[in-house]
């Protein structure tokens, strides 16, 4: 799980998580595999190329000379999974004053992967998924609860 990687790593002072690129690429992969393009789920053709992004990740961190990846973490997003009468997925999730400004800020010094975890609620078309207690909290307090599945996380850099 996700939540479990992210346990693991190290925190800057502002609480962002420093990933090793391997770290990041796993995170990366794990997201890509919770992924399902269905003609049920309207989304064939949406397919996301995790290698390229991979590849990206690791260009950006080798022209900063940097060997981490800075983990700009949000959860608890409550947005609809569709746009536009549920014609096309909902492609901004960011807040741009609370999320994309730290994210330029910090990418002055490394690549950032931002992590936005949806509270995944199926009234907003999510598929099944539910929110569980702060990941901040979990880490302190020695981990997941296993029997709880975890939100939607949404990559952007």
């Amino acid at each position: 799980m996700i939540d479990d990687v992210l346990c693991e790593l190290g925190r800057d002072a502002e609480g962002n998580y420093l990933a090793s690129i391997e770290q990041a690429i796993q995170i990366t992969e794990l997201i890509s595999s919770s992924f399902e393009f269905k003609p049920f789920y309207n989304n064939e053709g949406w397919e996301w190329n995790v290698n390229a992004f991979n590849e990206i990740m690791k260009y950006a961190a080798s022209f900063l000379g940097k060997e981490r990846i800075i983990i700009l973490y949000r959860e608890n997003r409550d947005m609809s999974r569709m746009k536009n009468n549920n014609t096309a997925f909902n492609d901004a999730p960011d807040d741009g004053r609370n999320d994309l400004d730290p994210a330029k800020r910090l990418a002055k010094e490394s690549p950032v992967l931002m992590l936005l975890k949806q509270i995944g609620n199926e009234n907003k078309g999510w598929r099944d998924f539910n929110n569980p207690q702060d990941n901040k909290d979990k880490c302190l307090h020695g981990g997941l609860d296993p029997a709880k599945k975890q939100g939607q996380v949404l990559p952007a850099i």
